[in-house]
Formats: structure tokens, sequence, C-alpha cells
């Protein structure tokens, strides 16, 4: 009888080892896909290559913030970022700069961005230049920034500004060489100190409607300068 139970512990022993090998094996292969869904990687994925460099040169500018050579930019160091000048032209996405959460200064120019989405949350942006971006036109995901005290958007492809009617703060805003025609969303931006239009559609109409004011005033007393 003793021998029995042996023989089938002994069993049971090697049919727990195969089953606990096998199993093993699979979840060693399944568990990273699982896990990865379950609870995202803390690392920052910046496809843009140029975008990364100006990243990790900003970090590494500070030996508070700085990073080893070779390890990931992570969800905490992009927290880090209060400032980054973007001084390489040609940048083409801004993915990842949606965990620079404090982030207070952003530049870039020259650029083929035309998605803003990823910069939509930064609240505490109050300066953002990002002149010469030719592919720029859709500036809906600024609306949000009403931190914004110096916007710089000149010789984008804007036409629609309206985005920019909440952003009270702004006290400097550069639209220089852009497709715009109505400016009546700044209204109620009491706050702006310089507004830089040259360029645009509507100061052609403006011209032109200063030029007519003129003719029809030229025989009467009235006396309007430009």
């Amino acid at each position: 009888m003793e021998n029995v139970l042996g023989s089938i512990a002994d069993i049971i022993t090697i049919v727990m080892f195969l089953v606990g090998t096998v199993f093993g094996g699979i979840l060693a292969r399944l568990t990273p896909k699982f896990y990865r869904k379950l609870r995202p990687g803390k690392d920052v994925h910046i496809p843009d290559a140029k975008l990364h460099k100006a990243i990790r040169e900003e970090l590494n500018s500070d030996t508070e913030t700085s990073i080893p050579d070779g390890k990931p930019i992570t969800k905490e160091d992009m927290g880090k970022l209060r400032v980054l000048l973007v001084d390489d032209e040609g940048l083409v996405d801004l993915t990842g700069l949606e965990y620079a959460v404090n982030l207070t200064w952003l530049a870039f120019y020259d650029s083929d961005i035309s998605d803003l989405r990823p910069i939509a949350k930064l609240r505490h942006l109050e300066k953002l230049e990002c002149w010469n971006n030719r592919r720029i036109t859709d500036i809906s995901p600024l609306a949000n920034l009403t931190e914004l005290t110096v916007l710089d958007l000149e010789g984008c492809r804007i036409s629609d500004i309206a985005p920019l009617a909440n952003l009270t703060h702004l006290t400097a805003l550069k639209l220089r060489g852009n497709r715009i025609i109505d400016v009546s969303p700044l209204e109620n931006l009491s706050k702006l100190n310089v507004l830089e239009l040259e360029g645009n559609p509507i100061m052609e109409l403006i011209e032109n409607k200063i030029n007519r004011l003129r003719k029809e005033g030229s025989g009467s007393d009235s006396k309007i300068q430009r």
C-alpha cells in the first residue's frame, strides 16, 4: 500500500513539475503583454528624434534633472521640464510633450508640425513660440491654455483665431503672415499690449477701407489720417 501511495505521489510530483514548466513558459511570454495593458510603462514615447534630443539636452543642463546616457526618458523626467527651446529646425511630431505638465515656456520654429494636440493640456504654459510652421492651420488645441501671456504664431497658415478668445492673460500676440480676416475673437483680450497682424488679409481690408474713407472725405473738411 505504501509503495502504491509513494508511486502516486511521485507521479503527482512529476505531473505538477511538467505543468509548472509548461504553464510557466506560457506565462513568461504572456505576462509582459498583459502587464503593459494593465499598467502602462513609465517610459515616454518621443518618436521625433530632434524633439527627443532637445528634451534630453534640457534635462541634462541641470544636475538635479540630468539622466544617464541610454536611460529612457520617463514621465517623471518630463514633469521636471520648465523650459524647452528646440533649436533644430524641422520638427514633425510633438508626441511626448503631453507629459511635460509643468512646462511654462515652449519654443520651436521652421518645423513641419501640423498637430498641436500633444500640448493641449499643458495648463502651466505662459509663453509659446512656434513661428514659421507652415503646416499649422488648426489652433483649437490652444483654447484651454489660459495661462499664456505671450503667443507667437507668426508665419503659419491660420485663418480662424476663435480658439484664442478665452486667453485673457495674453499681453503679446504675434500673428504676422497668416490668413486672418476676422479679429473679433480678440475683443475681450483687454491685457493685450502687443498685437502684430501685418501680412494678413485683414490688413488689406483695413487699408482699402481707409482709402475709401479718404476718397469720400477728400471733397469735404474731413481729415482722415492713416
